[in-house]
């Protein structure tokens, strides 16, 4: 992986940041992105808790590329792009242009369906709130664009046929928005505020500087090595 010009692929390690539970990682099998915060570390292989990013324009998915660096992961596609930026107090922000973002329960064994899901509603202000049983209780909320839900139950499954939120461009053909990882059961992390995008990617780029700081240079001929292994500690920090 190591002389291609790419700083992570994700079948080797998952995009986040140090002090975030979220993290989005590549699928084996569909080389598809999929965005996951559960912390007792349920394997990915067999957890029915992970959601598949995808892409939509005027109803249908679009191929994308991505690219990760420390600071922010992009998806690009011929329609648009969308691209993700965690924060240090469990929120998932992203933007994008010209495309709707859509993040879908996938479980990674088909046969689980939404099991994992115990029932979604829409708040006053027109967040959206999922709960997801032991593994997380999460909280959508559209910061530019328009924010919806596709949750038909099934009384015959017993369960949701499917859990879909998409984030919608607006006029200007640009959205942004938030997860927030709002589990009562453990203390409140996130404020409920949200910098410009811009500022957590740089803090990002400062944060991975400043840690590195703690290490010698590497030897001549494994800067790669050192700074891969180096993000991988750094995102495995509480802080």
């Amino acid at each position: 992986m190591f002389g291609t010009n790419e700083k992570f692929r994700l079948k080797r390690g998952g995009f986040t940041r140090t002090g975030n539970a979220f993290f989005i990682d590549e699928d084996y099998e569909t080389d598809t992105l999929r965005l996951t915060n559960y912390k007792p570390s349920s394997m990915v292989l067999t957890s029915p808790y992970l959601f598949a990013l995808k892409l939509v324009s005027e109803g249908k998915e679009l191929a994308y590329t991505y690219f990760a660096d420390v600071g922010s992961l992009k998806m690009d596609c011929e329609k648009g792009w969308a691209q993700f930026a965690m924060t240090d107090n469990e929120q998932v922000r992203f933007r994008g242009k010209g495309v709707t973002l859509r993040i879908e329960l996938s479980p990674a064994i088909k046969t689980d369906g939404t099991k994992a899901c115990d029932g979604v509603y829409t708040r006053p202000d027109g967040s959206i709130e999922g709960v997801f049983g032991t593994y997380g209780k999460l909280l959508f909320h559209s910061l530019k664009g328009r924010l919806t839900k596709d949750c038909p139950w099934s009384d015959e499954l017993g369960r949701y046929e499917r859990v879909v939120f998409e984030f919608e461009p607006d006029s200007s053909g640009e959205f942004e928005g938030v997860i927030i990882d709002n589990m009562i059961e453990l203390p409140q992390v996130s404020d409920f505020t949200y910098p410009p995008f811009d500022d957590l990617v740089k803090a990002n780029y400062e944060s991975f500087a400043e840690f590195k700081k703690n290490y010698l240079p590497p030897a001549k001929g494994y800067e790669n090595l050192y700074e891969y292994t180096a993000y991988f500690i750094w995102t495995h920090r509480n802080n």
